[in-house]
């Protein structure tokens, strides 16, 4: 099997890069590069998530892993062009230590976590708090749910605030 989709950089370190900014997702934002239509004669493939592509189905996890990617970048690039773009990765958390989702998730859970620059991080700022824009711009876009996240999320929308907040953006103070 080959890969078909370009290797996605990372963002290796923040030091050089003006205020960065971190998300952490319990919805699965895994950037998988796939963005067409299945087609049933294409080749078996692994995605930019080197996940295997055989079937209609694992396509459309695939494609429904990017298309939550995309919605997040897109709702970020609302108000400010984004300057650096690190790939979302997951790991095994445990929601309690990390203390930045509702109180409806605890134990230890997948969260999908990235770094991003943006041009102008003033858009994002009210009332002398500089990311209080940010999880509003988010605050109920809808999203794919049922991939391959860990947390029971009941609605298929991202929530930024509340006890079912299930994405959350922080500033990196360097």
């Amino acid at each position: 099997m080959i890969k078909t989709h370009g290797s996605a950089g990372t963002l290796e370190s923040t030091e050089d890069v003006q205020n960065p900014i971190v998300c952490y997702s319990l919805i699965d934002i895994t950037k998988t590069g796939i963005v067409s239509n299945f087609k049933p004669s294409a080749p078996d493939f692994i995605d930019d998530a080197d996940q295997v592509i055989d079937d209609e189905i694992s396509w459309s996890r695939s494609r429904n892993q990017q298309r939550n990617f995309e919605t997040i970048i897109q709702t970020i690039g609302l108000k400010s062009q984004i300057t650096h773009l690190q790939v979302p990765i997951d790991n095994l958390v445990d929601l309690q230590e990390l203390g930045c989702f509702g109180k409806s998730f605890k134990g230890k859970r997948k969260v999908w976590t990235f770094t991003f620059a943006v041009e102008h991080i003033d858009v994002y700022k009210k009332d002398g708090e500089s990311l209080l824009l940010l999880p509003a711009d988010v605050n109920l876009i809808p999203c794919i749910l049922d991939l391959t996240e860990t947390a029971k999320i009941k609605y298929p929308i991202f929530q930024s605030f509340g006890n079912n907040k299930n994405i959350h953006f922080e500033e990196i103070l360097q």
